[in-house]
């Protein structure tokens, strides 16, 4: 992280933010029992609803 300079990385920051939303609406489905809608994710920013992104899914791959 000391090599960051002042801004982390926006590869970083992305990762980060998909394993929270993974991690939140994991949560989100034991607490309402109920499974996560499969047309996409609730993009807080926005407060909507997005698509899965292409690439990755329904969440970018683990590393």
């Amino acid at each position: 992280m000391d090599s960051w300079g002042e801004e982390p990385p926006a590869e970083a920051v992305n990762e980060l933010m998909w394993r929270v939303l993974k991690r939140m609406n994991t949560v989100l489905e034991e607490i309402r029992g109920e499974q996560f809608p499969a047309e996409g994710y609730w993009d807080y920013r926005s407060m909507s609803r997005k698509p899965w992104p292409e690439a990755g899914g329904p969440f970018p791959a683990e590393k």
